[in-house]
């Protein structure tokens, strides 16, 4: 049998991590011949994907576009004959019994959607958020939610990462039976742990972070309309006195690198705000925090959530999507409520986490792990 992934999308984040550990599992446990069509400039996908690729030439095929996902997507892919013209090629070539379409969200990746169904394949859509763009107040977003409707009909199945992004799914007229949930899973092997507390000490050395009662992180692409920094920074100065001597590290890149940086500087908060660049092992750094703060104003189910547990680390939440599913009530805040934002805190800060950060642990080596999400997919894949 031949899978065939399409991903086109410029970044390598959260949901390329976890479409590469479903293709590492299919690669490493089933017969399953994997082709993958991807866009060329995305340099860590390539660079993940050549290492699955050794020693398995004979079942592993790479193709890569000199196109990929932009701004109102969905609407463009309507017009991009071309492209999809060239997508088609790949896919006739290669024969796919199935075509596994990866999407951040409808509209990325809508070009293999569109051009697998021009084929006649059946197709799955691998997707982590499905939310009505209208309502989390994107650009054009009534005229965008009425195109999508289009492509939420073309997907033969559709696998999502919670219960809460099928409902989501459904709210676009797809069927419930169309529909698998399959929760991500994070390669523990990956962690650096018998190290991570010596390297702790040293980051915080290196950043001159000494004789501090509280150290935050929030860790991921920094993006504004979808991350929520600028509520968190805006949350953290409207309240220093309450949080007493604490840091917070920023851990990563992303669009609002630099407003953020402005943001902090104008806010008073440079002496409290430190950035780190991103690093593929994070250990070092989950060992340093105290608590890890999740101030989406939407979700899927951030990796970073699953890390952080795994870590043994609090972490503080909006309440809603992924993290509403998995993590204990009293981590939790109402979604970009300054008040209960900073309630929260303070309650995580001052109490014992000690009990939930065990259940956390065990609950990521038994549900989350890497290779039960594989064996998960796999089955979403090939069951009816």
């Amino acid at each position: 049998m031949k899978i065939l992934f399409y991903d086109d999308s410029d970044v390598f984040g959260g949901h390329e991590v976890a479409t590469v550990y479903a293709v590492s599992y299919l690669i490493r446990h089933t017969n399953l011949d994997i082709g993958f069509i991807f866009y060329r400039g995305n340099k860590k996908l390539h660079e993940k994907l050549k290492f699955l690729v050794e020693g398995n030439e004979n079942r592993v095929s790479l193709y890569t576009l000199n196109f990929k996902s932009g701004s109102l997507q969905s609407i463009r892919t309507l017009f991009s004959l071309r492209k999809i013209g060239i997508i088609r090629n790949i896919i006739n070539t290669y024969k796919p019994e199935v075509v596994i379409v990866s999407q951040g969200g409808i509209e990325l990746s809508s070009l293999g959607l569109l051009a697998a169904y021009k084929s006649g394949c059946k197709i799955i859509s691998y997707i982590p958020m499905a939310f009505k763009l209208a309502e989390i107040e994107f650009r054009l977003g009534v005229i965008r939610d009425i195109v999508n409707q289009y492509f939420y009909k073309l997907p033969n199945r559709f696998i999502t990462v919670s219960n809460s992004m099928s409902q989501q799914i459904i709210r676009h007229g797809v069927s419930s039976e169309k529909i698998r949930v399959v929760y991500c899973g994070i390669d523990t092997n990956l962690y650096c742990q018998t190290s991570s507390l010596e390297n702790s000490t040293n980051i915080l050395n290196n950043y001159g972070i000494t004789n501090v009662n509280y150290v935050m992180g929030i860790v991921g692409r920094i993006q504004f309309k979808q991350k929520g920094h600028d509520f968190l920074i805006n949350a953290l100065s409207e309240n220093v006195d309450q949080l007493g001597n604490f840091k917070l590290l920023v851990v990563g890149d992303g669009p609002d690198r630099y407003a953020l940086e402005s943001m902090v500087n104008q806010q008073g908060l440079a002496e409290y705000v430190i950035f780190i660049p991103w690093h593929d092992d994070l250990s070092f750094v989950y060992s340093s925090l105290d608590v890890v703060l999740i101030p989406s104003r939407f979700e899927g189910l951030p990796l970073v959530m699953l890390e952080s547990m795994y870590h043994n680390v609090p972490v503080l939440a909006s309440n809603r999507d992924g993290m509403k599913e998995v993590l204990p009530e009293e981590w939790l805040f109402d979604c970009c409520d300054s008040d209960s934002f900073i309630k929260s805190l303070l309650r995580i800060k001052n109490m014992d986490n000690t009990d939930f950060i065990k259940k956390n642990k065990l609950k990521i080596i038994s549900e989350f792990d890497v290779e039960n999400f594989g064996r998960s997919f796999y089955e979403a894949i090939t069951n009816n």
